[in-house]
């Protein structure tokens, strides 16, 4: 199973040892910048090569960059391959705060576009409290071949963000803390206060008291009256140098993941059973649907659902594992090939999709509005 958001420290512990697992400490301290690496020569999890904010995840600020700029793609791709990362990596990131500096991680490697990514839950509290293990031997990693394929859309410059805030249709989101975004207090910054027609969402709203991420349901509702109605692809992420924006951000792709109760605005919603399903559910019953009922039934559902706005759950025509287009030297064209006919354009992966399956055999799924058609290889049902 590909783990593309949070990862348990229980699921964690068990990928140790896993030749694909590529393992990143984070931790980082603003008014110590060099604590981190300190904290991590002492002791961090097996196998986890140490990322540092400051000298990995940013490049050089300059006086018109803010204080952490995004170093360049290829850069970061360098970086990534000196760090053992292979196009068919799991990487999971962790720290030990609330997340953040994982979260930056996480951000970047999607930037660059590698899905297989995800921060683990709860950081070190959570390891720790179940007392897993620890070591203090600094691993030498074999160079990898990760390939960058960046996805500048997900970037946006400051005219681009004052544009959206100005725009109904669109949110500009700002993690900072509320007094900051009042202009209460600014220790940072040299202007205080936050963009006209940015909202307030503190990037600690989603997380309960241990640092966890919250239950998909109260994390909904929490963003319910931030996005008043915006889809989570309408939003943009700040702060003040996009470090505790990339938590934000991370939250909205929660929200994403778990799709299914946003699809209550009538219509029609759409699930499959496929292979990716049973390899993501191995309890539930679900059949492997042909690759042609595949591609059928997510043209179907783009097409239902791809004007409301709902983000669609789509896979590549013809390949129901996504962790086999590492190996197509062609993979960005056979996606774009497939988003062109695709009428609501994302491509996403199968586990999106099996998701939404999973969470349509809910008890809860039979409060959802509109009808479910369930598509499998030649077998349908619909109500």
């Amino acid at each position: 199973m590909t783990h593309r958001t949070l990862i348990s420290a229980e699921s964690l512990a068990a990928l140790l040892g896993d030749a694909r697992l590529r393992l990143f400490d984070c931790r980082f301290d603003l008014a110590r910048p060099d604590d981190g690496r300190v904290r991590y020569l002492d002791e961090h999890l097996p196998g986890a090569v140490y990322a540092d904010l400051n000298r990995d995840l940013s490049a050089s600020p300059t006086p018109g960059s803010g204080r952490h700029p995004l170093p360049a793609p290829e850069a970061f791709e360098a970086r990534l391959r000196g760090w053992g990362v292979n196009r068919d990596s799991q990487v999971v990131a962790y720290d030990d705060g609330n997340g953040m500096y994982a979260a930056r991680l996480w951000w970047m490697l999607r930037w660059l576009g590698h899905e297989a990514v995800a921060v683990l839950d709860g950081g070190l509290r959570r390891w720790l409290q179940l007392d897993l293990p620890f070591t203090d031997e600094v691993p030498r990693p074999a160079p990898g071949d990760f390939a960058a394929h960046p996805r500048n859309s997900l970037a946006v410059d400051a005219a681009e963000v004052l544009a959206a805030a100005a725009d109904p249709s669109r949110r500009v989101l700002d993690a900072r803390a509320p007094e900051r975004y009042r202009g209460e207090v600014e220790p940072i910054d040299a202007v205080a206060g936050h963009v006209p027609g940015a909202r307030s969402h503190p990037f600690g709203l989603s997380l309960d008291a241990q640092g966890r991420f919250l239950e998909p349901e109260v994390l909904r509702a929490g963003l319910a009256s931030s996005l008043d109605g915006v889809p989570a692809d309408g939003t943009i992420a700040m702060c003040g140098s996009g470090v505790t924006a990339a938590l934000d951000a991370f939250a909205l792709a929660l929200l994403a993941q778990h799709a299914a109760p946003l699809m209550k605005e009538g219509g029609r919603i759409v699930a499959m059973s496929s292979l990716g399903s049973l390899r993501a559910m191995p309890h539930y019953g679900f059949v492997g649907a042909s690759k042609a009922a595949l591609e059928s039934l997510v043209r179907t559902f783009a097409q239902e659902l791809g004007p409301r706005g709902i983000r669609v759950n789509t896979v590549s025509a013809g390949v129901v594992d996504t962790d086999a287009l590492a190996y197509f030297p062609n993979r960005e064209e056979l996606l774009a090939n497939f988003a062109a006919r695709t009428p609501a354009g994302p491509v996403l992966a199968p586990e999106d999709v099996a998701g939404a399956v999973y969470l349509l055999c809910l008890p809860e799924a039979a409060m959802i509005n509109g009808h479910t058609l369930v598509v499998d290889g030649g077998f349908a049902i619909s109500g």
